[in-house]
C-alpha cells in the first residue's frame, strides 16, 4: 500500500523520437539532458502538465563554469510553470569532475534558480 513516486531521466540521447512514450509511462515525473541535446528542453515544456519535469541544464563533462545570466534565461522559460515538481540538475551525474568543481556548480547552480525564485528554493543533493 506504499505509495512511491518514480522518476525517469534521460541522459545523453535527444528525447524527439520517444517523449510520446516517455509522456505516457506510469511515472510521477520525466526529465532529461538538456545540454548534449538542447531541443530536450523545449520538448519537456511542451509536455503534460500532470508529470513533473527534470531539466539537466548544466554541462556534467566539463569544469567550466556556466554563466549565471545562461542558466536564468533557461530557468526563466518554466519558473511559473504549474507541475507537480520541478527539478533542475546537472545533465548526468557529476563523478568525472574533480569534487571542487562540481561543488561550483551546483553552487552556481542554486545561484540561479534562487535569483529567478526570488531566493526561495528547496534543493536536495548528496555529497
Amino acid at each position: 500500500g506504499a505509495r512511491v513516486n518514480t522518476f525517469i531521466y534521460v541522459y545523453f540521447t535527444d528525447i524527439s523520437r520517444i517523449a510520446n512514450r516517455l509522456w505516457d509511462l506510469p511515472v510521477s515525473a520525466v526529465g532529461a539532458d538538456c545540454v548534449t541535446h538542447p531541443g530536450n528542453l523545449n520538448i519537456l515544456l511542451d509536455g503534460p502538465k500532470r508529470l513533473g519535469r527534470g531539466f539537466g541544464i548544466v554541462d556534467a563533462r566539463t569544469t567550466r563554469l556556466e554563466p549565471i545570466e545562461d542558466l536564468t534565461r533557461k530557468l526563466d522559460r518554466f519558473a511559473a510553470a504549474e507541475w507537480p515538481v520541478c527539478w533542475i540538475a546537472p545533465s548526468a551525474a557529476l563523478e568525472f569532475l574533480p569534487y571542487p568543481n562540481a561543488q561550483a556548480k551546483m553552487r552556481r547552480l542554486t545561484s540561479a534558480v534562487q535569483l529567478v525564485t526570488g531566493g526561495t528554493v528547496s534543493a536536495s543533493a548528496g555529497r
